[in-house]
């Protein structure tokens, strides 16, 4: 997604009043961490110019887990982004549904992102 078509988004969202006092926008599609955090950076910049001032924004992923790194992590801490990790439940489910372009299991990936011991809180979400 252009930051145009984030900008155009948000424009729309806000003119047309379909936001409410405290709106999240959550990047959920594919995988969202595949682009660098400076283009989060970027479109939440363009987001708050756009928001009402009485507005509220705040952000959420929902990712695999895997690509989360130390300046992901800076994100979301300066940001309070909220972060939900797709886990399918137990590691021998879990790695059986989620598997890397290569066959192995995903889930001491997902895990590894470091997120709790950076005080933040992540969610799961499971598919069955």
């Amino acid at each position: 997604m252009s930051h145009d078509t984030v900008e155009a988004a948000a424009r729309f969202v806000f003119e047309s009043k379909l936001h409410a006092r405290d709106f999240t926008v959550v990047w959920h599609a594919d995988e969202p961490l595949v682009v660098p955090p400076a283009w989060y950076v970027e479109a939440f910049a363009r987001v708050a110019a756009l928001a009402p001032p009485e507005i509220a924004v705040q952000y959420a992923f929902q990712t695999n887990g895997m690509l989360i790194n130390e300046a992901l992590c800076d994100l979301f801490l300066s940001q309070g982004a909220r972060v939900g990790v797709s886990i399918d439940g137990p590691p021998f489910l879990d790695d059986t549904r989620r598997r890397t372009r290569a066959g192995s299991g995903t889930r001491a990936s997902a895990l590894k992102g470091g997120l709790c011991e950076r005080g933040a809180s992540p969610r799961i979400l499971s598919v069955s």
